[in-house]
């Protein structure tokens, strides 16, 4: 037998209902706020008051004219919360942080950028201390990693100053903020799924840095996939010759071709994706020579409609997207 939804439970829900509407469709007038939610011109007069309050919504400055009459608009105010991303990406060898401020858009507000080798993990937390000071209405932060967290502490993490501390647990005690850390290439293709709205789907990134050996991320329905100890996507542990050499010698001399191949064929056996893409740059691996592979693959797997794949040099475009995503959907869990 279905029970009856507490009072407080359908206010906090029509409350979340009206937030939702008014964001996506722009500034409004109770009376379309009305139409469009279906619900009555009276519940959503005792719910503005609050909204407004609150400043999730503010009142437009223009009014809105229907049949000769202006009516008092409303629009989201996307400041009224803020979110710190913090992307550590390589360029050209060196390590570089990017500390972004974004609003509930996913719109940057500010970004600074600092060079990795210049800054320890005090230096890294005196920046998000001065930006915390300087935006008050930051409610979360979303923090990107070249590497894996496991229980809390990051490991396997190829930016020395961040090695075994528990990021989540002293940046939560130190700021007081609801903290979600993410591996650089999950959260590239998951800003990538994200774009494409591929939320029935399997997606598959593979990332080839420069200087660095490949990873993956696995997004599966909307989800990452991330294993029992994050380990999902460490491609360069499986038993391939070139990943025996990749930290001895350069990695030009490494035969990258048929170690793409060799990963991709891997991840159509385990996953049968839908779309596979391909993050690198043209000196590591050309389109012509992927489209080589998956001729090669159509020969040697059986009949199947092989995945929709993509070379694409947006890694770090990707991978921001992806953190702003996740960081949206932090803020968005705790105001509910």
């Amino acid at each position: 037998m279905m029970k009856a939804s507490k009072p407080q439970t359908v206010r906090r829900d029509n409350l979340a209902f009206l937030t939702t509407v008014i964001k996506e469709q722009g500034m409004m007038s109770q009376r379309e706020i009305a139409e469009v939610t279906g619900l009555s011109v009276v519940t959503i007069n005792k719910l503005i008051p609050e909204l407004v309050e609150k400043e999730i919504i503010q009142e437009a400055a223009q009014a809105i004219v229907t049949g000769g009459r202006r009516a008092i608009a409303y629009t989201f105010n996307a400041r009224h919360q803020l979110l710190l991303t913090i992307q550590l990406i390589e360029e050209k060898q060196q390590f570089y942080i990017n500390f972004y401020v974004c609003d509930l858009y996913g719109t940057i507000e500010s970004h600074e950028k600092q060079l990795g080798s210049s800054l320890s993990w005090i230096g890294i937390k005196d920046i998000i201390r001065q930006l915390v000071s300087q935006y008050p209405q930051i409610g979360a932060i979303a923090m990107g990693i070249p590497g894996v967290e496991k229980n809390g502490v990051s490991s396997l993490v190829d930016y020395p100053p961040l090695i075994n501390i528990n990021l989540r647990a002293e940046l939560g005690q130190e700021f007081g903020l609801p903290i979600t850390i993410e591996n650089d290439i999950n959260a590239a293709v998951f800003g990538c799924a994200t774009e494409k709205d591929a939320v029935d789907e399997t997606l598959i990134g593979l990332y080839y840095p420069s200087e660095f050996p490949p990873g993956a991320g696995i997004v599966c329905n909307g989800k990452l996939v991330k294993g029992r100890n994050g380990f999902a996507g460490e491609v360069k542990y499986l038993p391939f010759p070139a990943f025996h050499q990749w930290n001895q010698v350069p990695v030009r001399t490494i035969d990258v071709e048929s170690n793409i191949s060799d990963v991709i064929q891997s991840m159509i056996c385990l996953y049968d994706p839908a779309e596979i893409v391909i993050y690198t740059n043209n000196d590591m691996v050309t389109l012509e020579a992927v489209q080589r592979m998956m001729s090669h693959l159509a020969v040697s797997l059986p009949p199947l409609d092989l995945p929709d794949y993509q070379l694409s040099t947006d890694f770090n475009r990707d991978y921001l997207r992806g953190l702003i995503a996740q960081g949206l959907e932090l803020l968005k869990e705790v105001e509910k």
